[in-house]
């Protein structure tokens, strides 16, 4: 039977288009629950300011073929992980890691993959240049909602190839990129390949965007205009139009309370690396700032 729900009522600023974010001043003046105030209160450090980023230019760089010259690191090929959760531009990403990947002679790898080359296989985490037997690779189950889950074996691939990176056959002998990583789940396992004294000089980047921004972009996105996956069966195309329908049922303002747990998680593996980075060199990045200067 089809899922029924009912729009919610519309929101003091009817003139906004759905999937348009709403910024965190202006939810937290129209919506003055007492939960929401307090959640406003929790993210004022992702507050933006509107100001042309500057990067600097470190000696392990991995676009300077000069990176690491004369060093212990200049051996070391370059692994470099992308955090970015959902509604963070991480869309985007998938094609710019692609492109730096295929620029730099690196090894892709992204939950994407399967829908970035051609002939399609649903079975791919990685890309085809990377060299992995196509039976290696986790075969699409039920639960993956049709996008496919490659946390398994992209981090089985890296613990391998972290005992062979030196070696010319071995897989990556240039480096890696992996990203963007959108869960916690596969966040914490990125992390714990991490190490300062291994094969790998690590770069993760931490892109992040006003939690409350991506809350908000979330329920426009999830409950009307993000599309089921590609090619996806009758039953997945069901569950994600029961999901739709799960958001649609909710206020905005609902949403985001019963959401922020799980943002919280995404953005608490930020702050541990930040606080303890493992022998890696981190770089930030705010959607923000993509948008208004990329």
């Amino acid at each position: 039977r089809r899922p029924t729900w009912v729009r919610p009522s519309p929101p003091s600023h009817p003139a906004r288009a759905p999937g348009e974010a709403v910024s965190a001043v202006n939810l937290h003046r129209t919506q003055p629950g007492e939960r929401l105030e307090r959640l406003c209160r929790r993210v004022r450090q992702f507050a933006v300011r509107s100001q042309r980023p500057r990067v600097a230019r470190s000696p392990l760089h991995p676009m300077d073929p000069t990176a690491g010259r004369g060093s212990a690191n200049a051996s070391r090929p370059a692994a470099i992980l992308v955090f970015a959760p959902h509604k963070t531009g991480s869309t985007f990403l998938v094609a710019l890691l692609h492109d730096l990947a295929d620029a730099l002679g690196l090894c892709f790898y992204s939950d994407n993959a399967a829908f970035l080359y051609r002939p399609k296989d649903r079975r791919k985490c990685a890309a085809p240049s990377c060299g992995h037997l196509e039976m290696q690779q986790r075969l699409y189950g039920r639960g993956d909602r049709g996008w496919g889950e490659c946390t398994t074996f992209v981090s089985a691939r890296l613990a391998a190839a972290s005992s062979c990176a030196s070696r010319p056959r071995c897989s990556a002998p240039r480096g890696l990129v992996w990203g963007p990583l959108r869960l916690p789940g596969e966040m914490r396992t990125a992390m714990g390949l991490l190490r300062g004294d291994g094969p790998w000089r690590w770069y993760v980047l931490l892109h992040q965007r006003h939690p409350l921004d991506a809350l908000v972009s979330a329920y426009h996105s999830f409950g009307w205009s993000h599309p089921a996956a590609p090619e996806a069966s009758s039953a997945q195309r069901r569950r994600h139009t029961a999901r739709q329908a799960a958001v649609r049922n909710q206020s905005v303002d609902e949403y985001v309370l019963a959401n922020a747990p799980l943002m919280r998680a995404k953005y608490a593996a930020y702050a541990e690396l930040l606080a303890a980075p493992r022998g890696t060199l981190l770089l930030r990045s705010r959607y923000e700032d993509m948008v208004a200067f990329f």
